[in-house]
């Protein structure tokens, strides 16, 4: 429970009697606890999944009396903005990085209250990696480069690279490179 250091009001009379506009009222705001996570779960914040998977996590937490919490949750940094209530349900997809982040931020509008797990994902393969490395990089951008502009029945044309499936090597294609560029699966 919070404490507060109040003034006690003071009334100065000058020369007669008190008149309301003599009267001087002091008030402190009410000094309360900042907003803590009592439990999570799962309770490791050290999580092993593989693709296909669905984690279920919770947090609980007690508002200040007077103050209403919120929830927000992020996976890999991104607020997932459809989940404001303290639990949030995560499937494990293919498109999911090698390791995946999750966490609660809990606030009663003065303070917040944060808790992460860090999920490292079995079985993630990304279509990208057109080397086997275990990573989307440099390497892979220049193989796709080469490619580039190639159509299904073109000699030089390999289906590997047509990542979105529609018979041409184009940006369709670039952008799903570009936001795999960067991701490792191991």
């Amino acid at each position: 429970m919070g404490s507060a250091a109040l003034a006690e009001p003071r009334i100065e009379v000058t020369g007669g009697a008190p008149t309301f506009r003599d009267a001087a009222l002091k008030f402190a705001a009410l000094q309360t606890a900042p907003v803590k996570i009592q439990s999570f779960s799962p309770s490791s914040a050290q999580l092993s999944a593989a693709v296909g998977d669905t984690l279920r996590f919770s947090v609980t937490a007690t508002p200040p009396p007077g103050a209403t919490l919120t929830y927000r949750w992020r996976v890999d940094g991104k607020v997932d903005s459809a989940v404001t209530t303290s639990q949030f349900v995560f499937v494990v997809k293919s498109s999911t990085s090698a390791t995946a982040s999750v966490s609660a931020s809990v606030s009663d509008g003065q303070s917040t209250a944060e808790q992460a797990w860090s999920i490292s994902v079995r079985g993630v393969s990304l279509a990208s990696d057109f080397d086997g490395n275990g990573a989307v990089d440099f390497d892979d951008f220049f193989a796709f480069a080469a490619a580039f502009g190639k159509r299904q029945g073109e000699a030089a044309y390999e289906a590997k690279y047509d990542l979105s499936k529609n018979g041409v090597i184009d940006f369709d294609d670039f952008f799903i490179f570009a936001d795999d560029f960067g991701k490792k699966t191991r």
